[in-house]
């Protein structure tokens, strides 16, 4: 089989008539894995934007608005929207830190704490749905793939 770095190796198109390129696999992946997860929250009234920050705030309570939105890699102003929503959900506040008067601080309130009991086992079963019929050897190789492709994109090859 040909390496992607040799000149004969030639992605695979929908025009193959075999299989999607990787970007088109991606995205549906993505996408599928996204709208399942979606329908999951929103049994809750959490939306996946709501459920990222959660998910963030569970592990790192106090961050401040801009390191909220850059650890989950989205826009400040995308955030905010989120952030508002969470507040008027009573899930989260937000506290003017008091060393640095410019930012503010997003810390989770009980109501918020709360919900992390229910939703990330209910997140754990769509990932445990999207990788069904896979053995443990396998989900290891496709995470190891990911990351290398992640890498490969965001200019880190330390892994070759």
């Amino acid at each position: 089989m040909n390496s992607p770095k040799s000149e004969n190796f030639r992605m695979q198109t929908p025009d193959d008539g075999r299989s999607p390129g990787v970007g088109r696999a991606l995205r549906q992946a993505s996408k599928a894995y996204n709208r399942v997860l979606q329908e999951r929250l929103a049994a809750y009234d959490i939306g996946l934007a709501e459920y990222l920050h959660l998910r963030t705030l569970w592990s790192h309570d106090g961050l401040s608005q801009i390191e909220l939105s850059q650890r989950i890699g989205i826009e400040k102003a995308s955030s905010t929207a989120v952030l508002n929503s969470l507040e008027e959900k009573e899930l989260i506040q937000r506290k003017r830190n008091s060393e640095d008067k410019r930012k503010i601080n997003v810390f989770l309130t009980i109501k918020g704490h709360g919900l992390k009991t229910t939703l990330l086992p209910a997140a754990r079963t769509v990932a445990l749905k999207a990788v069904e019929g896979f053995d443990e050897n396998e989900v290891r190789i496709l995470t190891g793939f990911l990351q290398k492709l992640t890498s490969n994109l965001s200019g880190n090859n330390d892994a070759d």
